[in-house]
């Protein structure tokens, strides 16, 4: 067993709060904007997601970019549809398969979105300064490398109690 001493076990306790508030906090803002533009944030992701596909992906495709039940896609593209901002077409390979077709109104709102983002990254990020926002970038690239073996369970270890035989 590693011996860790209490400090440094406070500050990686801190850093995970944080990390986890201050995330919170980045999509509470951006939602809060959405909310005001009478989007959801599922549907704001389904259209972005379908805006950035070189072809008009299925629902089923959109559902798995943006890790949600495609049961959950239903009500958010029936917004959008109704609004003007994408379509449904019938696949030509597969007529039970509906594409999600952005219209000329989705992409003008993508765009106005997109701006409205970077506004909103720009004030949350004012103050603080380039050197810093490269090292903590650098150091959640870092982060994400080391997670991610064990979201594809590469590393995964027994925890206390489990038997690694099971």
């Amino acid at each position: 067993m590693i011996d860790i001493p209490a400090n440094v076990t406070d500050l990686s306790e801190r850093f995970e709060n944080m990390l986890h508030s201050a995330a919170k906090t980045w999509r509470g803002v951006m939602n809060r904007h959405l909310k005001r533009m009478g989007m959801s944030p599922t549907a704001w992701m389904i259209l972005a997601a379908a805006s950035q596909e070189r072809s008009p992906p299925s629902q089923a495709a959109l559902a798995e970019r943006i890790e949600l039940p495609s049961a959950s896609m239903v009500r958010p593209i029936d917004f959008l549809t109704n609004a003007g901002f994408v379509t449904r077409e019938s696949s030509v390979s597969d007529r039970r398969v509906k594409r999600i077709v952005v219209t000329n109104a989705g992409i003008c709102l993508y765009a106005t979105l997109l701006k409205d983002a970077a506004m909103i990254r720009q004030q949350l990020l004012a103050g603080i300064d380039t050197e810093t926002l490269a090292n903590v970038t650098d150091m959640l690239e870092k982060l994400q490398c080391l997670g991610q073996p064990h979201l594809d369970g590469e590393s995964a270890r027994p925890t206390a109690g489990h038997d690694a035989n099971r």
